[in-house]
């Protein structure tokens, strides 16, 4: 059985790492030979994969004027078609082709699985899910200039498509298309177990340029918009003097990069030491063994990885809850008792406030001590710092390798596969 995974890119992120988990769980299905088709990639190492690099499957914005759409589109889809007759009975595992970051793709996909080629779409986040941009470029570009229906290439009504979402809300919003009846898988992403290493906290501050002996906090993340970055600059401002707060990795998008590198100079001005880029100062695994807590403060999730892989390094999880995320952990007795809903600013929630008053916020913070006092108790935010029992870890983490283990999710890819083999 040949599989080619198939995603835009291969940068640090949630997508990748669930495609290198992927690939870890197919590895031990003999059966199976693994391909991957992707655009551009940093540092990603892989064995026993065929790898393939199609630069055009890449993020293509409608603001990329140079790009010839029909010259574009016609590269990937030879390609593509090259691959089919490369590969024996292909199947195609593509992910989160519906979030709408290459019109381009979709139609080439929709093309192969109009011609019967057999695909399961792996959703992780959709644009029609509040993202009316993505929806729009879709649109001009499927509707627009190729005349084709856009629920139709959206959501194929053929046997040989089948979908995979990684929360039940998604499964809702499938629900909704018609032609997904039946076919939608409900598949969370499996954990692989980090590779262990012996604490080393003083090298891990040596490296981040940190001269005291306080607890280290770690936010996990590429500093995208929906990853709520001002929000951990709060944090940091109210507990300065009682941890060390860092975010691991910078956008790649250069949209992103704007109001990322704005919050860095007002962090800088104001003296709030939040160290930014952690991930490149020293290595993953060695921060996430060293730290003391992870941090969540993201305001929205496909799967919610950053709520379940720190109990595998022995971290218990900390920040804002979304609860349509974590109902699904709390069901397999995962215990996420000390997250918070929210951090009132007045009667609003810190997280519903402009990008302005959100910086007025923090200034307050930053400028009264009365006032940081006050808005802790008001929160109940001390609890943050608060000790967690070894117990309640080691009870989270036994419930992540049973309920997420790679070897289920390898076993749950090869019967879809199998069952797509077989409608086609």
């Amino acid at each position: 059985m040949n599989i080619i995974i198939v995603h835009h890119h291969l940068y640090t992120g949630g997508v990748t790492k669930v495609i290198k988990t992927q690939i870890e769980a197919l590895s031990k299905i003999p059966s199976i030979n693994i391909h991957l088709l992707c655009g551009d990639f940093y540092d990603f190492e892989c064995e026993n994969v065929i790898f393939h690099h199609l630069p055009e499957i890449n993020y293509l914005k409608a603001s990329d004027t140079q790009v010839d759409i029909t010259n574009h589109k016609e590269k990937i889809s030879a390609s593509i078609n090259d691959l089919c007759v490369k590969v024996e009975n292909p199947i195609f595992h593509i992910h989160n082709l519906n979030l709408g970051k290459n019109p381009l793709l979709n139609i080439a996909m929709f093309e192969l699985i109009e011609r019967g080629v057999p695909v399961f779409n792996h959703c992780h986040d959709f644009a029609e899910d509040n993202r009316p941009a993505n929806m729009e470029w879709l649109s001009s570009v499927i509707e627009g200039k190729y005349k084709y229906s856009l629920e139709e290439v959206l959501y194929p009504n053929r046997p040989n498509v089948l979908y995979g979402v990684i929360n039940d809300e998604d499964k809702k919003l499938l629900a909704h298309h018609k032609s997904t009846f039946e076919k939608v898988f409900f598949l969370p992403n499996a954990i692989s177990a980090p590779p262990e290493l012996t604490p080393n906290p003083d090298k891990i501050r040596q490296q981040l340029g940190i001269k005291n002996s306080l607890p280290i906090i770690v936010y996990p993340v590429r500093v995208i918009q929906r990853k709520n970055i001002a929000e951990l600059i709060l944090l940091t401002a109210l507990f300065k003097e009682k941890a060390n707060w860092c975010v691991t990795q910078a956008p790649k998008n250069p949209d992103e990069l704007i109001q990322y590198e704005y919050w860095k100079a007002f962090c800088l001005k104001n003296d709030i030491p939040l160290v930014f880029e952690a991930g490149d100062a020293c290595d993953f695994h060695e921060l996430m063994w060293s730290a003391d807590r992870i941090i969540t403060t993201s305001s929205k999730e496909g799967f919610g990885l950053t709520f379940l892989e720190p109990w595998l390094y022995g971290k218990a999880v900390i920040g804002r809850n979304l609860p349509l995320i974590t109902k699904d952990f709390k069901s397999q007795n995962i215990n996420l008792n000390m997250l918070y809903d929210s951090i009132f600013v007045d009667d609003k929630d810190f997280i519903d406030l402009s990008e302005s008053e959100k910086e007025k916020e923090i200034l307050n913070i930053v400028y009264s001590k009365k006032y940081s006092e006050d808005f802790i108790l008001k929160n109940n935010l001390n609890s943050l710092l608060e000790p967690i029992l070894e117990s309640l870890i080691d009870n989270n983490r036994k419930a992540i390798q049973s309920s997420y283990s790679v070897h289920a999710y390898g076993e749950n890819l090869n019967n879809i596969y199998d069952r797509l083999i077989k409608s086609n």
